[in-house]
């Protein structure tokens, strides 16, 4: 019975105490996976900053000037009620992802199939839905072996995405939003002020494949 209390009381203590010593594991984990940040910054008792956040792995590069999320038990707790109308758990500003051209792959992979594309978005769509329930980026940039887009903001929550992209090559803003549900169903839209454009589109997995509906 003593040793059930003390290892509840310590498994407490480590929980209140956790804004303090996170930072000591969170170095070496992001270490492992790539990661390097040049300041950690405690905002209250359930929520940190990063600064100077870089990556680099084979081809490709991160920088974020500044990410924001919650603590682990924080997150979880979110996680559960995601329906809560709360800021973002995830936040990030002022990043690049550089993707280069993969030299083992650059020549030689056929490309993916319009299912297998489908399939890689919804997918990853559905992870995201189950493990980050709100997240929101703005002024962040991607680019693609030379292909670069700006987005400008965007803001998941609940499997739906709303962003506002713009690219060098065509100019002016896209409105983008995507819905993903739990019925291997996927909603797109995008309006295109530049062009007095708009499309709206639906989709569904099949047996035989994705279908437009």
């Amino acid at each position: 019975m003593r040793s059930l209390f003390w290892f509840t009381g310590g498994i407490s203590l480590s929980l209140v105490l956790l804004p303090v010593w996170f930072p000591w594991v969170l170095t070496p984990v992001a270490n492992r996976y790539g990661l390097q940040f040049a300041a950690y910054e405690r905002m209250g008792w359930n929520r940190f900053a990063l600064t100077g956040v870089y990556g680099n792995w084979a081809g490709t590069r991160l920088k974020i000037q500044r990410v924001e999320s919650d603590l682990p038990v924080s997150w979880l707790w979110w996680r559960l009620h995601a329906g809560t109308n709360r800021p973002a758990l995830l936040w990030v500003s002022n990043g690049e992802l550089i993707i280069g051209e993969s030299k083992t792959t650059a020549s030689t992979e056929a490309p993916g199939s319009m299912d297998g594309t489908m399939n890689q978005i919804f997918d990853t769509g559905q992870r995201l839905r189950q493990w980050l329930p709100s997240a929101s980026l703005t002024n962040c940039t991607i680019e693609i072996i030379s292909n670069r887009v700006t987005i400008s903001n965007a803001h998941w929550r609940s499997g739906r995405l709303q962003a506002s992209i713009q690219s060098p090559i065509s100019g002016g803003q896209i409105q983008l939003a995507a819905q993903f549900g739990g019925n291997f169903a996927l909603e797109l839209a995008a309006k295109y002020e530049a062009y007095h454009a708009s499309l709206l589109a639906g989709f569904a997995r099949q047996t035989d494949g994705w279908h437009a509906r």
